[in-house]
């Protein structure tokens, strides 16, 4: 059973005692409220879905105040930059992320964040804890991590073509300042969205007044989109999005000290830049043996440690690229739902180390690519009852950085059920 049935059970269950503790003191009972998570056509029961609605009611201002509602859900580090997701326990580095459709392959440093995203840009994210579908991507037995970001629909009210917003944000502690714009409007079948933010401040500080290491805040994102819809239903959009993080922060970023080990500064300057470009094709009036998803995506991390002031005089760059793409179609048959297709991505990561006093460099290249072929199949036997199981054809080579190369090559599958002992 759902937590959410099994809160509304028990909301359920207490009022009638309510209802007779507040005609004993002639006050009137206002009423029961249950919040529950909105349903998602195509989805498990047991996925983690913030709607729009959410978060617009939250206004989070980094991970840890998105996720802050979900018990299963933990974000470790203070600071945006070096935030990372845990879904029962495990560490987003081992689930499948995607930002709108594209796979993310933002494993550039360790100590800091893998998917820096501005919570502002956000229309929804869903978790697939545990058992993932096999049309959920390469490499998510861990689970699978989906943001996805704002449409000028979402922005604009039935019968408009034309709107923008401005938002000013200010935060004593700091000092920062945060200014925010956006312009989005359709005509015909196109659509446009741009979308800015800027965000700056100095060190925060804690309960006990002392500057906490590393917290400045030197921010910019922006998305832009442009879509195409015509009247057949076919529709494509284009999107671009690119998040900037510039700031000193501690030395190993996702922590507040160094104790022991060779002498290091307290702290140094992380340049941080992660961009996201989708190209994808879909159907908004699609048949029973038609609805197709077509994608074309490339997404890019670079990480600069520039230590040419510090003692340790180097400059340290990294950067990891991933070409990606899908191409499926999901069949609506008398028993449930068939979703078949292919993806493939191509990853690469680089690093670049100077040793500034003596000019040693360092440098390193990796490479994987894979390519996958999918069918996941979703039915409800009964309406109390889910199902849902699927396999994977996966075919992956890797080359290393010393230039040796292997391939492999795999089948996996899965199978995961619901079925509610109550309809409450």
């Amino acid at each position: 059973m759902k937590p959410t049935h099994a809160f509304a059970c028990l909301a359920a269950g207490m009022i009638p005692a309510a209802g007779q503790a507040q005609s004993a003191n002639d006050e009137a009972f206002l009423g029961t409220i249950v919040l529950e998570m909105p349903a998602v056509p195509g989805m498990e029961d047991d996925d983690i879905s913030i709607s729009s609605e959410g978060l617009a009611l939250s206004n989070p201002a980094d991970l840890s105040e998105l996720f802050v509602a979900e018990p299963t859900i933990a974000v470790g580090s203070s600071i945006p930059m070096s935030q990372k997701v845990y879904v029962n326990g495990i560490e987003e580095n081992n689930l499948a992320i995607s930002i709108d459709g594209a796979r993310q392959n933002n494993k550039v440093f360790h100590h800091n964040t893998t998917t820096l995203i501005d919570p502002a840009l956000l229309k929804a994210a869903r978790v697939d804890p545990g058992v993932a579908p096999a049309d959920a991507g390469p490499g998510a037995l861990g689970g699978a991590l989906a943001y996805e970001t704002k449409d000028a629909s979402d922005l604009l009210a039935p019968g408009e073509s034309f709107g923008g917003r401005y938002k000013l944000e200010y935060d004593s502690n700091g000092d920062i300042f945060s200014n925010s714009l956006s312009v989005y409007g359709r005509e015909g079948g196109f659509e446009y969205l741009g979308f800015a933010k800027v965000a700056e401040g100095g060190l925060r500080e804690d309960g006990n007044g002392d500057e906490i290491i590393g917290s400045g805040t030197d921010l910019l994102s922006g998305l832009g989109k442009l879509a195409y819809e015509a009247q057949s239903g076919d529709r494509v959009e284009l999107s671009y999005e690119r998040v900037v993080d510039d700031e000193i922060r501690p030395y190993r970023a996702n922590l507040g000290a160094i104790i022991g080990g060779r002498p290091l500064p307290a702290d140094r300057p992380y340049d941080l830049e992660r961009t996201n470009i989708v190209l994808s094709y879909s159907d908004t009036t699609p048949t029973a043996m038609w609805n197709p998803t077509a994608r074309l995506a490339y997404s890019g991390t670079k990480l600069v440690n520039d230590e040419s002031a510090l003692s340790t005089n180097s400059i340290t760059s990294g950067e990891t690229v991933s070409l990606s793409g899908e191409f499926s179609n999901r069949f609506a048959l008398s028993w449930g739902e068939l979703n078949a297709g292919l993806d493939f991505y191509s990853d690469e990561a680089d690093l670049d180390y100077l040793a500034l006093s003596s000019g040693a460099r360092e440098a390193a290249t990796e490479k994987l690519s894979n390519i996958g072929l999918f069918a996941q199949a979703r039915m409800e036997p009964t309406s109390n009852a889910r199902l849902s199981f699927g396999a994977r054809a996966d075919f992956q080579d890797f080359e290393g950085t010393d230039g040796s190369s292997q391939s492999e090559s795999g089948l996996s599958g899965n199978i995961s059920g619901e079925y509610d002992l109550s309809d409450c």
